[in-house]
């Protein structure tokens, strides 16, 4: 994306998040309550941040989590009769839409580039059960979807990029092809439930391993993350657009200022990405990588109800004619309702 609308997206981002922290800080009493009611969260990753403009260009996406033991009627069913030990959990749903939107390195060029990765978008609902243990949280997400025209990446890029006089993207016409998407993940995270703390700072150290089957990602991934801050809730990474390290959404309310400082590594091995395999209406060249890492580095800050969190990636190359590695910010607002 070009240049002054990095600095639009950046200005009216930070502009809401502020907004919203200002506005819950003066409507809340000095010692509120914690809310029981969900989290829902507005996210928005995008290479804005990192000054680029390439590969995974422009992630969307709006998210609800329910509160802690709280499922719907199918949600109800399978702790009941499909997942092992269910006794031992607090369980809850989560609901998203989202938008992910991916473009080769040069917009300016109308006619095909085989040796780059191809245009293509992706839109998506998702559906997840959270079950919280003692010692752990793992998450299962089945996204629906579709890959192509029909995702409307195209006409959001368009017309951002003509609203604030962006570079014009003339290679749509050559994106991937309408098909329908399914992916269903399941991720297990370990934690301490009583981390350790130096004056009042809790550190927690969160390895994780989980799995993706679909027709638009196969893969499985590891790694683990850190987390530093006071008032650590037991989930403490944010939602995120996958493959990103993501946590569940959920926070707890702090009767001040929470915060929170977390960095992580995945590792995933790729089995399959209809992003760069999918069908296009010319022959694609490009050899993708069957090992690709993710790095991150990000913080948080909580207002009673109100959290705002910002993360850096740094994504290693996931084809070999790709131009060095992949970077992009990831911006997140939430709060209880």
């Amino acid at each position: 994306m070009g240049r002054g609308m990095r600095n639009v997206k950046a200005g009216l981002w930070l502009g809401i998040g502020l907004s919203i922290l200002a506005l819950y800080a003066a409507a809340m009493p000095a010692h509120a309550n914690p809310a029981s009611g969900g989290v829902i969260t507005v996210l928005d990753e995008n290479d804005t941040y990192s000054n680029t403009d390439r590969n995974y260009t422009n992630g969307l996406k709006l998210g609800y989590v329910r509160e802690p033991d709280s499922t719907d009627m199918l949600g109800t069913w399978i702790k009941n009769h499909l997942w092992p030990g269910s006794g031992n959990f607090h369980f809850r749903n989560s609901y998203a839409i989202g938008q992910s939107m991916f473009t080769p390195r040069n917009l300016g060029i109308s006619a095909p580039q085989p040796n780059d990765r191809p245009y293509a978008g992706w839109l998506y609902g998702s559906y997840g059960l959270v079950a919280e243990g003692a010692h752990s949280v793992t998450t299962a997400e089945l996204e629906l979807g579709v890959v192509g025209p029909l995702a409307g990446a195209k006409w959001i890029q368009d017309n951002v990029h003509s609203i604030v006089s962006g570079a014009e993207p003339k290679g749509w016409d050559n994106q991937i092809e309408d098909t329908p998407g399914a992916d269903l993940t399941v991720m297990h995270q370990w934690r301490r439930p009583d981390p350790p703390q130096w004056k009042g700072i809790q550190f927690q150290i969160e390895p994780h391993v989980g799995a993706t089957v679909g027709d638009v990602t196969t893969e499985a991934f590891t790694g683990a993350s850190l987390v530093v801050g006071n008032n650590l809730v037991y989930d403490s990474l944010p939602m995120r657009v996958r493959p990103s390290l993501a946590g569940s959404g959920s926070f707890d309310n702090v009767d001040g200022i929470g915060w929170f400082f977390f960095a992580g590594a995945s590792a995933r091995a790729i089995a399959y990405d209809i992003f760069l395999e999918g069908h296009t209406p010319y022959k694609s060249t490009i050899d993708r990588r069957p090992y690709v890492l993710d790095a991150q580095i990000g913080a948080a800050l909580r207002l009673r109800r109100a959290q705002i969190t910002f993360t850096m990636v740094e994504r290693t190359k996931e084809f070999s004619q790709q131009n060095g590695s992949d970077r992009f910010g990831a911006l997140s607002i939430s709060w209880h309702l």
